[in-house]
């Protein structure tokens, strides 16, 4: 896992609709505050398994991401 240091990315997750609850905190007080206390991670190097009912019992392959 990297963490990512990027204010713009951060803007863009806290403004989108499905993460409102966001809006309070970050219009709450200095923004340099909240990009210092809201992380964002990426996930670098790591693998999937997808699953469904139907492949259930078939072998499993990873997927690289």
């Amino acid at each position: 896992m990297e963490i990512v240091d990027d204010n713009n990315l951060k803007d863009e997750i806290a403004s989108h609709p499905s993460r409102a609850f966001l809006k309070p905190w970050k219009e709450s007080g200095e923004l340099s505050d909240f990009y210092q206390t809201f992380a964002v991670f990426k996930l670098t190097g790591g693998t999937a398994v997808t699953w469904t009912m139907d492949t259930n019992f078939a072998p499993k392959e990873d997927t690289l991401l």
